[in-house]
């Protein structure tokens, strides 16, 4: 509970950085979000989340990591809850326990966000970026432990990582223009 608390809470920090929202994208804006996605494993979704949430139409990579820090936390919150509520429902222990150890991986994820947000927030693009680093090995140990077992968990597990990149990718072009 407490982490899902200060999640929000980063959320919000992040959130109430950016205000409206863009009608339309202007070339240079269009120009940066295919330069983070082309670094993404699935551009398509990239593409799609990041012009759906723009707030103005004339974006710039700082705002474009705003973007990606604020979706993938609450994408990551999601996915906790998600995890909570099969590890309830599992009849099987060892099941049980596999879902408890990718909920742990999921935790450490989340906050490994949080503190990136917070980096974020302060300027300090290359603590952010260390933070957001190696996120992805929990998302490897989950489907090395779970497998295809769950087509929707397999599914968030194949979105997060794209997440991951897609802040990954934005965070290193902040300052530069195209």
């Amino acid at each position: 509970m407490k982490s899902r608390l200060s999640c929000l809470v980063s959320t919000i920090v992040i959130l109430l950085s950016i205000s409206g929202r863009a009608s339309s994208t202007d070339l240079g804006t269009q120009t940066r979000i295919e330069h983070v996605c082309s670094e993404t494993s699935d551009y398509n979704l990239c593409q799609v989340i990041l012009s759906k949430n723009l707030y103005t139409s004339m974006t710039d990579f700082n705002a474009l990591t705003q973007i990606c820090l604020s979706h993938i936390l609450m994408y990551i919150s999601d996915t906790l809850t998600f995890l909570e509520a099969a590890e309830r429902n599992e009849t099987s222990e060892s099941q049980r326990a596999l879902f408890a150890d990718c909920g742990e991986g999921y935790g450490s994820m989340l906050a490994q966000f949080e503190n990136a947000a917070f980096e974020f927030a302060k300027g300090d693009y290359k603590s952010m970026l260390s933070d957001i680093g190696d996120t992805t090995r929990y998302v490897t140990q989950c489907e090395t432990a779970l497998g295809n077992k769950l087509s929707e968990f397999h599914k968030r597990n194949v979105d997060t990582k794209v997440f991951i990149e897609m802040s990954n990718a934005s965070g290193k072009l902040i300052g530069q223009q195209f």
